[in-house]
């Protein structure tokens, strides 16, 4: 999946670059390198079976939704003002959002090595034990 965000990504950024940047640009490149991070880190907590670079993971991910809803705000007000940016806008969007989709499954991947390890359930953005620990029945009993 996320190759296919990979390939969607390259197409918009083709288009976007045969044309003057927005001046978004640089967000969506703030928005690509935590992208880029999350990716490395995900696979190294995978491989490692690390739960504290997971949940940093986690976190990271809120980051990146923030960014994006930043983006999304900022890119619909340009639109308004210069309709002549939404061709490049409405790549710019996709391209943060295929990012944020990125993003979403480092998130899966993390999740995923925390219930690994520990047996916790983290989803839907749930941190800490006291949501999801997984326990089996009659494992603590005497």
């Amino acid at each position: 999946r996320m190759g296919d965000h990979a390939v969607s990504i390259a197409g918009r950024a083709a288009k976007l670059s045969q044309k003057q940047p927005l001046e978004s640009a640089e967000d969506i490149n703030r928005l690509a390198m935590k992208v880029r991070a999350m990716v490395k880190l995900s696979l190294g907590a995978l491989i490692e079976r690390d739960v504290a670079t997971a949940r940093e993971i986690c976190a990271m991910d809120d980051e990146v939704d923030a960014l994006h809803r930043e983006m999304y705000s900022v890119l619909k007000e340009q639109m308004r003002e210069s309709p002549q940016v939404v061709g490049r806008a409405v790549n710019a969007l996709s391209v943060s959002r295929n990012l944020e989709r990125i993003a979403d499954l480092c998130t899966n991947i993390a999740e995923d090595v925390i219930f690994m390890v520990s047996g916790e359930v983290v989803r839907h953005g749930v941190l800490g034990e006291e949501h999801g620990t997984l326990t089996v029945p009659g494992e603590d009993e005497d």
